[in-house]
């Protein structure tokens, strides 16, 4: 059975930071900026805190992977992981729910600096339910995060999974209200170095409320990639509930204008056609909603449209790494796990963004 890893960054609107004024968005001038992922060439990051903070990642899949940094000055961290989405709205996640299967106390402290550890990890999960994943510093050193990995078993489905990008150029795409391209107009050096971030070199931004994108995709997953900064937008998915994705409360020194940032994904849905829309919540002075490409899951090669190359893996025991710009793709089918953790693309059941908003609502432990 074919195995599927993805990879989110601790940049992506996806990840909440419950403290965010207690959590720092680390600075590219840090020594050791290079040493850490991040969603396109020279956007490496890492979210840390010395504060007793919470970060909480919902998600579904069979495995699931927390990658970051250890050092000396590091300290203890509690990790919670509850199953199903029946969580009631507690301020202090240390008390873990009953059904909680996973709440224990480790640390990220060694002798030395290290980047790109495991700092928790558990496998074996029923992904037909989804996952929340509570991590609360204790406070008493450093917890730095990097990026996680969520594996998704694609049961019953053949031997292998591929994977294609539909730029924001792509007919697929249908663009509502005032849209302009990315690449339009008279640029200085600086601003087309920043261009060349993007996939194909382009992008489509909105900065009127309800400016949307309806994206119409044949496959069994989608993740959406684009330049994230300041704003929120609400994703609907086929007939399901529209969510709303919020980005306005953001850890100290937080970085803007993150080129090929993952933010929105879903996965499981089935191999059909489905349509994704995306509508813009923010006006242009208080932020925007920018989209730079789209990659797509299947488990039907011949789903994928002429023309389009393809990343697959057609042995059990086999896997094949393809680069498209500025995000390498990944498939495996033999359930080990990648060390690919550029801007990956993913997918997750949409439902899953739903515990986003109710966390935002949770008060601040202090």
């Amino acid at each position: 059975m074919p195995l599927h890893n993805v990879t989110v960054e601790d940049s992506s609107p996806i990840v909440v930071y419950r403290n965010y004024s207690q959590w720092i968005d680390s600075l590219n001038n840090a020594p050791d900026y290079s040493q850490y992922s991040g969603p396109s060439k020279g956007f490496n990051s890492n979210h840390n805190t010395s504060e007793v903070a919470t970060v909480d990642f919902a998600f579904n899949g069979s495995a699931i992977y927390v990658f970051g940094s250890t050092g000396p000055n590091h300290g203890a961290f509690t990790a919670s992981l509850i199953p199903n989405n029946n969580f009631a709205p507690v301020a202090d996640y240390s008390l873990a729910p009953a059904n909680s299967i996973e709440n224990t106390t480790s640390t990220s402290f060694s002798n030395e600096t290290k980047y790109k550890q495991v700092l928790f990890s558990q496998t074996g999960l029923d992904q037909s339910v989804p996952h929340l994943l509570s991590l609360t510093n204790s406070g008493e050193g450093l917890f730095i995060l990097d990026y996680f990995i969520v594996e998704t078993d694609y049961q019953g489905t053949g031997s292998s999974i591929a994977e294609y990008i539909l730029d924001d150029t792509n007919l697929r795409f249908s663009y509502n209200g005032n849209w302009t391209s990315d690449n339009a107009g008279e640029k200085s050096e600086a601003e087309l170095e920043f261009q060349d971030l993007f996939y194909n070199k382009t992008g489509h931004f909105t900065g009127v409320k309800g400016g949307n994108t309806v994206f119409r995709f044949n496959g069994s997953g989608v993740a959406v990639h684009g330049l994230w900064s300041y704003g929120a937008f609400i994703a609907t998915l086929d007939d399901q509930e529209p969510v709303p994705i919020n980005n306005t409360n953001r850890p100290l020194g937080a970085i803007y204008n993150r080129p090929g940032e993952l933010i929105y994904y879903a996965e499981n849905l089935g191999e059909k056609e489905h349509m994704l829309t995306l509508v813009n919540q923010q006006p242009m002075q208080f932020g925007g909603l920018d989209i730079d490409y789209a990659v797509i899951t299947t488990t039907n090669l011949d789903s994928v449209p002429k023309g389009i190359n393809i990343t697959s893996s057609n042995s059990p025991s086999g896997s094949t790494t393809g680069s498209n710009g500025n995000s390498t793709v990944t498939t495996h089918n033999n359930g080990s796990l990648s060390n690919n953790h550029g801007a990956a693309a993913g997918s997750m059941i949409a439902l899953l963004f739903m515990f986003f908003q109710i966390l935002h609502l949770l008060p601040s432990r202090r």
